[in-house]
């Protein structure tokens, strides 16, 4: 298996930029990191069948300057996102929350109220009947007709 390593250093590159350009390469290659000294990552590619070395490490560069390019954007731009969230949640109108409104007319929801309690009703007495037609004890449990 074909096999490099590239060293780089946490004085250029944050630890969390170099994770994310290797972890974009891993398509590719399998990817290990580890600290080679202080303030240095040994970044360790192992590469999978039908991948060129010199592609993947050019790659793997160009994602490292674009990410640190993306931390830097960030960084810049936070206080401004932290801004525009804030104002986002403070104007939004939570009345609709408040108000219940329903789907139906009063004459349908006493029409819906007046089916559940016939429904209710017929559920009740079908069950007195079922108790009372149970010559083998099928609406029982087990321990109503065994004991404990």
């Amino acid at each position: 298996m074909k096999q490099f390593d590239i060293v780089v250093s946490l004085e250029n590159y944050s630890i969390n930029a170099i994770r994310y350009a290797a972890y974009t390469q891993t398509n590719y290659a399998w990817v290990y990191l580890s600290f080679a000294e202080k303030a240095l990552v040994n970044v360790h590619f192992v590469m999978k069948a039908g991948h060129d070395i010199e592609t993947v490490k050019s790659a793997f560069l160009q994602e490292l300057e674009d990410e640190k390019i993306r931390e830097k954007s960030r960084a810049v731009n936070v206080a401004a996102s932290i801004e525009i969230i804030k104002n986002a949640f403070k104007n939004i109108n939570v009345s609709f929350l408040k108000e219940e409104k329903s789907v139906l007319t009063k004459k349908q929801e006493l029409e819906l109220d007046k089916l559940i309690e016939e429904v209710e009703k017929e559920l009740q007495s079908e069950m007195e009947l079922n108790k009372s037609d149970d010559i083998k004890h099928i609406t029982k449990t087990w321990e109503e007709t065994n004991g404990k």
